[in-house]
Parts: structure tokens; C-alpha cells; sequence
């Protein structure tokens, strides 16, 4: 068993900055009088999901995608640009690029997706892109434009067990270790709150989102306050509902065998 340091952990929890017990599922962090000032009145219609990896980027893509007026890519920077370079320009629906190769290449990126995109139906775009927080240079690029984030949050517990997880298995090409979880975890942190400081965050909150995840009822109720939270309508008739049972179906499987806790116990 790979070993960490659970004291180093604690220490930098996430716990310790925000008052868990009083917040929802999508919030703005702290300081939240920068985030939420005049300067950033409503939800943007470019949209980008990023977050340490291992904390639930891709089930809030989905859930996202769920929603007939929202397009949200997955990691596509290497398609959508030759020069491997982030560019916002590259995300507006009329410069996606080769469809066909985007469907080939994410099965979440699939047809009906590319549908509403011709159909000129998305009020939300933009893509999932894990360590976007390591990039800084396309957060001066945005200063100042419409642009949204949202991040997500997860405890670095079940965060390690994840990386641990895919590092154990034979057929996955993962190579990142529970040290690396808690470096990238910590580096995650640190940059969001510098982000949050320039730009429109909103918070995905992994652990209080999956107290849903058994009950469809519940989670759709949850991914409606997510589709609010970025301006989309929550109305039943706007959302894909086989599509959300789907991803409901994905995200009860991932439930968390082990509490935060057992978490600790297991990597000390």
C-alpha cells in the first residue's frame, strides 16, 4: 500500500476554510463579495468545468449536457486548436471544428449534442478541462470576458482512493499516485482562490451532490439548482431526462465505498 501522510492532509483540508455545513451544492467561494459584485451580473454563456482531477469534472459535465441548451466539450483543447494553445476563440459554437472527430472521439460529445449545436439551441458552451488552473495564461486571456467557471470540490480522501484506484488497475494507463493527489489537490486549492479573486466561480460540491445520488428524485432536484445556478432553465422540458437517468445511473455506481474517515484510516 502506497503510503501518505495523513496529518499533511487534515492539515491543508479544505474543511478548514469554508463552512461546509452552511453551504449548497453550487456556491460561490470566499471572497464572495469579489466574485458576486456588479461586475459579474449574470451567468455567462462560455462556460468551463475544471477542478483537480478525480473530483467529479466529468459527472458535472454530463449532468450539464443533460440540459437541451447547454454544450459542454470534453477536454477537446487538442482538437479544437493545433497549436495545443487554450484560446476562448476556439470554443464559440461556430468555430467547434470537425464534428464528426468530436463524436469520435468523447462518447459524450455525441450526436444529439451536435445536433443542438446546429440547431443554434445552446446558451451555455465551453468544455471540461481538469487542471485548467495550471494554465494561468488563458485566465489573463479571459480577464474581463463573459466567461463562467465552475469548479469542483471533492475531500481529498476520496479523492486519493481514486487515484489510487486507477493507478491499481492493469487495463488503465494512469500513473499518478496518492502523492500526487494530495500535491495536485493542494495546488488546486491554492489556485482557485486566486482565480475566484478575477473571474465568476462558481463551486460544484462532489460530496454534498452525491447525499443524491441514490434517489433519481433527488438528484434531479439537484441538477435543476446546478442548471439555475448557471442560467438555464429548470423546467423538465428543457432537460433530457433519459440522458440525466444515464448519468444518474453512472454517478450512483460511483458512490464512495468508504466515508472520508475510513478514507484516512486506509492511507495512513
Amino acid at each position: 500500500m502506497l503510503q501518505v501522510n495523513v496529518s499533511e492532509l487534515v492539515a491543508a483540508s479544505w474543511d478548514s476554510r469554508l463552512d461546509r455545513g452552511k453551504r449548497s451544492v453550487l456556491f460561490s467561494p470566499p471572497p464572495s463579495a469579489s466574485i458576486m459584485s456588479p461586475s459579474f451580473p449574470v451567468p455567462n454563456a462560455n462556460l468551463f468545468i475544471f477542478g483537480c482531477p478525480r473530483s467529479g469534472t466529468t459527472l458535472l459535465a454530463e449532468l450539464i449536457n443533460a440540459h437541451r441548451q447547454a454544450l459542454v466539450l470534453i477536454e477537446r483543447h487538442g482538437i479544437l486548436n493545433s497549436t495545443k494553445q487554450l484560446n476562448l476563440a476556439s470554443y464559440q459554437p461556430a468555430c467547434v471544428g470537425d464534428f464528426e472527430a468530436l463524436k469520435c472521439e468523447h462518447q459524450l460529445v455525441n450526436s444529439d449534442l451536435l445536433n443542438r449545436l446546429q440547431a443554434q439551441s445552446i446558451l451555455r458552451y465551453g468544455d471540461k478541462l481538469p487542471k485548467l488552473y495550471e494554465h494561468q495564461a488563458f485566465f489573463d486571456q479571459v480577464k474581463g470576458a463573459d466567461v463562467t467557471f465552475v469548479a469542483t470540490l471533492r475531500n481529498v480522501f476520496d479523492v486519493c482512493l481514486s487515484y489510487l484506484a486507477r493507478l491499481q488497475s492493469a487495463n488503465d494507463p494512469w500513473s499518478y499516485s496518492i502523492q500526487d493527489g494530495v500535491r495536485d489537490w493542494n495546488t488546486y486549492l491554492r489556485r482557485v482562490r486566486q482565480i475566484a479573486k478575477d473571474h465568476r466561480v462558481l463551486m460544484f460540491d462532489y460530496d454534498v451532490a452525491s447525499s443524491g445520488f441514490c434517489d433519481f428524485n433527488a438528484f434531479l432536484t439537484m441538477c435543476k439548482g446546478v442548471y439555475e445556478a448557471i442560467g438555464l432553465s429548470s423546467a423538465d422540458g428543457c432537460i433530457d431526462m433519459e440522458s440525466l437517468q444515464g448519468v444518474h445511473t453512472r454517478a450512483h455506481g460511483s458512490l464512495p465505498s468508504v466515508n472520508p474517515e475510513r478514507a484516512a484510516r486506509r492511507l495512513s
